[in-house]
Formats: C-alpha cells, structure tokens, sequence
C-alpha cells in the first residue's frame, strides 16, 4: 500500500484538472454554428468526454494488467500508475463539474438535462478516488471501474449525430449496436461484477478496511449501479427501434 498525503493527491489531479478545462474552451470552436451558445458547451464537453474516455480506459486497462489487479486479493494493493490512475479521473472531474454546475444548474438549459445525477455522481466520485488514491485501497476497483469510460466515444457520437441530423444513416446504427454491446458488457456486467467480487466475495477484507474507505465505495455502488442499469434499459430500447426489431410508439393527438 503507498499512502500519499491529499496535497499530493490535489497536486497530482491538477495537470490534468487544467488540460481538460482547455479542452473544454478549444472544443468549442469544433461546433456547428447553427448550436447556441449553451448546446455548443455541451458539444465540446462530450468531445472532452470521449477523448479522456480513451485517454483513461487505455491507461486503467494496462494498470490492472501490469499490476496484477485483475487476480490479486490484496485491497492494500497499489502501483504508482494506479494512482495516476485515480489523479487523471479527479483532474477531469474538477474540469467538468464547473460547466456542468453552470449550464446545467444556472442556466437550465435543456441540452444539460439531468444535471442533478451527474452532479451527485461527479461529487460522490471525488470524494470516493480522492479518498481510495490518497490511502492506496481498493486500487483494483478504483482503476477497473474507470474502464466503463471506453462506452464513452459511442454514447457521445450518438448524441453528435442526432444532434447533426444523421439518424438515418449505417454509421448511427453500428455506433447504436456497440453502444449498447459495450455498456451492457462494461457497465452492467463487468461493473456487477467487481461488486460480487470485491463486496461479497472479499467481504471480509473489504468490510475489514477503514468504515469511510468501505462506506464511501458502497454509497457510490448504491448511487450509480441503478443508474447504468437504468440507462442500458433506455439503450437496449433504442437499438431494438433502430434496428426495426419494435416500432416507436404512436404519439398520443389531442
């Protein structure tokens, strides 16, 4: 286990914190002119999204190999790059939380609907890898439930291309059908599965670690799990209309 300090942990985050608060203001300039103000945000923070979705899913998935997270037992187990790990997941967190809070809580501006979860999901989640990273516990969980970050790129190209328009297209419906296959493997499945692992199976080393260590992990289990599963059921959904598997609902005329 290496215990680094908060100062450390803030000091590691922060790089990474003002690089994608950079990206968020360059992003920007890659909108469709015809967006407002507020959806050309909203534009440039999911190409934020994805490019740190690949930046960190890469990076998590070389970590728990290398580090043996994938079949250790050890919840005192960490490596310096389960650490950096934790330090470019806070960075982004910081950077996203502040338009996310404005645009979405200030301005109430519909393209920042369900401002509310995501803003209880960004602080339950720096709370939780701000504590994890500064203690060294639970790295495996901490690192491996950063890989659901790789559905990124498809579910922010879905909103990309409806926004443009183009649903009609092959390329709407491929993006759709790996949508769903890799939040449905990573999100529901794998995510499930480190809760049996780590929680049930481990239960005695797990319940055995510090109770803020233990009851922080579980509040962001409680908080965010239904919520993939909530979200992958509205997915699945979609992709069966896309494919014509079941037709849209008929709107209700007055």
């Amino acid at each position: 286990m290496a215990v680094v300090s908060y100062a450390a942990v803030a000091a590691g985050s922060a790089p990474w914190a003002a690089l994608f608060a950079v990206m968020h203001l360059a992003f920007r300039f890659t909108a469709p002119a015809k967006l407002d103000r507020e959806t050309r945000a909203y534009w440039s923070s999911s190409i934020v999204s994805s490019v740190f979705g690949v930046i960190i899913s890469l990076k998590c998935w070389s970590t728990m190999l290398a580090g043996g997270f994938w079949t250790s037992e050890d919840l005192y187990l960490s490596t310096p790059d389960s650490h950096e790990c934790c330090y470019r997941y806070l960075g982004y967190l910081v950077a996203d939380i502040f338009p996310l809070a404005y645009y979405g809580l200030v301005c109430r501006h519909k393209a920042w609907g369900g401002v509310e979860l995501y803003m209880g999901h960004h602080v339950l989640s720096i709370l939780a890898w701000a504590l994890m990273g500064a203690r060294g516990q639970l790295h495996a969980v901490a690192v491996g439930l950063l890989l659901v970050e790789a559905t990124a790129p498809f579910t922010n190209t879905r909103w990309m291309l409806s926004t443009l328009g183009m649903t009609s297209g092959v390329g709407f419906m491929v993006n759709g059908v790996v949508m769903a296959l890799s939040f449905f493997v990573l999100r529901v499945l794998m995510m499930g599965g480190m809760f049996v692992r780590y929680v049930v199976l481990l239960r005695a080393p797990f319940f055995a670690l510090p109770p803020s260590t233990w009851a922080v992990v579980l509040g962001c289990y409680g908080f965010g799990y239904p919520l993939q599963l909530f979200w992958f059921s509205k997915i699945f959904k979609g992709v069966l209309k896309v494919l014509g598997i079941t037709k849209p609902s008929a709107k209700k005329t007055k």
